[in-house]
């Protein structure tokens, strides 16, 4: 089975950096996305940490995206959230959504 690519948000806060899966919910709710850092693993992370941290450097997150591959990972890197990461979470968390339900 081919590794499907997974959008990767590199961010830095206090020193740590955090790896953002902003495509993939891991709660009910549709304001937090999986992240990843080295020594904790996986966990979740609000979309509001962009507000609280900066973006890391290449420098800053070649260790952890090293990290990501090694277990499994194929990234692709992105800058911000977008209202398509956003749609991605809800179908993750709702399932597929109906025309009708979309507004659209």
């Amino acid at each position: 089975m081919k590794t499907p690519i997974v959008k990767v948000i590199f961010r830095v806060r206090d020193g740590e950096v955090c790896a953002l899966f902003p495509e993939i919910p891991v709660t009910c709710n549709i304001y937090a996305c999986q992240c990843y850092t080295i020594g904790t693993g996986h966990g979740t992370a609000s979309v509001g940490f962009m507000y609280v941290s900066k973006p890391a450097t290449p420098i800053e997150y070649r260790d952890l995206a090293g990290e990501l591959a090694r277990i499994g990972y194929k990234i692709k890197i992105g800058k911000r959230f977008t209202r398509a990461d956003m749609r991605s979470r809800q179908i993750g968390i709702n399932g597929e959504l109906k025309d009708e339900e979309e507004g659209e």
